[in-house]
């Protein structure tokens, strides 16, 4: 095992903080994975995604009541919706996507 010594564990890549993606810096805190996806799409052109898109699908956490009548239409519109809101200065890092029955999704995030 190497010695931790010779890691800088406090860096952190520019990049990250500040995407050079718009579609990724609008779309980026919406924890919803597919509601995410129709997001991402409707922004990069897609008419189709566009028009199924309402006021509260662009908002980055649903409330209780949206988040259950999501769940009502499928169990995979609930996939990333119960991951806790993001805090100031905070970004994912990773995300991991299941296709299972709930589509379960575990994110890593850091902040600044």
């Amino acid at each position: 095992m190497s010695d931790s010594s010779e890691f800088d564990l406090d860096f952190r890549p520019a990049e990250h903080w500040d995407p050079a993606d718009p579609v990724t810096a609008l779309a980026g805190n919406i924890t919803g994975e597919l509601r995410r996806g129709v997001v991402r799409a409707a922004l990069e052109g897609a008419v189709v995604a566009a028009r199924l898109l309402e006021d509260e699908d662009r908002e980055d956490r649903p409330d209780g009541a949206r988040r259950a009548a999501l769940g009502v239409v499928h169990p995979w519109l609930m996939g990333g919706e119960y991951l806790p809101p993001y805090l100031p200065g905070e970004l994912e890092i990773a995300r991991i996507t299941l296709q299972s029955a709930t589509m379960d999704v575990m994110a890593r995030r850091r902040g600044r």
